[in-house]
């Protein structure tokens, strides 16, 4: 009956075709896997080159940008290289993204170069104000507790490295002038009472404005060196010419008596300027240290070669304030000097005879 039906050689022939729609359907899935890998990885180059296309159309507009702006530029296209990468690696976007990252670097440091000039042609040498935010941004560095992530360097902390990220901002010079004018407005309303020193290791160091504007920038670099790790050799090279500027621009303004025709417009280099002068020279040189121990913990051996730029700043700080200390002695000598010609004329015998009869007169002792 099933014969005459049919039945039979219709369940034969579906066992049979079983296994070859089986093969097929295998084949048709490893088709569409291979088809959609290719997809896939056709979508990631063109978005890397679409991305890799729009930094370098923005490459001026995005030196403008705030280093908070910037890190979030930078975590985005870290996040889609990360996604992109076991899929078709983005070399382009990668070396735009560097690029990018260097011409950032280069633009803030030719501002912060003006305004740390600007500075110290403005310089009057005297003892700054310290307060209380500054010396906890010191205090984080020396302790080696600043820039070890987001939950020990908070953003809206008090402290100088959290700022930095406000100071890197699309208006440069006028976010640097700020910074020199808040040192400034702390400077005049420490006259009215004494001005606190920075406190370095427990040593106290009474230094003048622009040091501290120094101190200032180095702090943003180490806040951009601990960002993007990739351009730490460039801010490397940036710390030791910021502080190179500074000791030479210092030099020439003090030894080289260059306040006098300056914007400070000093009537005559003092005692009082070079003790100041020393003051903040040795605060660099006790800073300097610790700045290296940042960098250095940021850094591979490669980069870590990069480090003797400090080594020479410092050297020249240090060779530096050795001429200033040896003028200061001078300058006492002479002061000395001038002293001890009065002294030799006057009449010692006479004083003391004439001393205590007007002692006397006036009705003392």
């Amino acid at each position: 009956l099933r014969s005459l039906c049919g039945l039979g050689e219709s369940h034969d022939d579906e066992v049979e075709a079983a296994p070859a729609q089986h093969q097929a359907s295998a084949a048709e899935v490893q088709s569409l896997v291979s088809l959609s890998t290719a997809a896939l990885a056709q979508a990631v180059d063109v978005s890397a080159k679409s991305l890799a296309q729009f930094l370098a159309l923005r490459k001026e507009r995005n030196n403008l940008l705030s280093l908070s702006q910037m890190k979030a530029l930078y975590a985005l296209c870290v996040s889609f290289m990360s996604f992109a990468g076991p899929i078709s690696p983005p070399f382009a976007l990668k070396q735009f993204l560097s690029l990018q990252l260097k011409a950032f670097l280069d633009a803030r440091h030719e501002e912060l170069k003006k305004a740390l000039v600007n500075a110290l042609d403005c310089e009057r040498f005297v003892v700054c104000d310290v307060g209380a935010d500054r010396q906890q941004a010191v205090n984080r560095l020396v302790s080696g507790k600043a820039f070890l992530g987001e939950a020990a360097n908070p953003t809206n902390s008090n402290g100088i490295s959290s700022s930095s990220s406000s100071s890197f901002n699309s208006t440069g010079n006028s976010s640097s002038s700020n910074t020199s004018s808040n040192i400034t407005s702390n400077t005049s309303s420490a006259k009215a009472k004494e001005a606190r020193p920075v406190v370095v290791e427990g040593q106290e160091y009474r230094v003048c404005s622009s040091v501290l504007l120094l101190t200032d920038h180095v702090l943003q670099y180490l806040d951009v060196a601990h960002a993007f790790p990739v351009v730490l050799g460039e801010v490397v090279g940036r710390v030791g010419e910021g502080v190179r500027l500074y000791n030479t621009r210092l030099q020439q303004l003090i030894l080289g008596a260059q306040a006098i025709q300056s914007s400070s417009k000093l009537k005559s280099i003092t005692a009082k300027h070079l003790g100041v002068t020393a003051q903040s020279l040795s605060y660099t040189l006790t800073l300097l240290p610790h700045v290296r121990l940042v960098l250095s913990a940021h850094g591979n051996e490669k980069q870590q070669l990069l480090l003797c730029e400090l080594d020479r700043a410092q050297a020249e700080v240090w060779e530096h304030l050795q001429l200033v200390l040896n003028k200061f002695v001078a300058l006492v000598g002479e002061m000395v000097d001038q002293g001890g010609a009065r002294l030799r004329g006057v009449d010692w015998d006479h004083l003391a005879t004439a001393l205590p009869a007007a002692g006397g007169n006036s009705g003392v002792g």
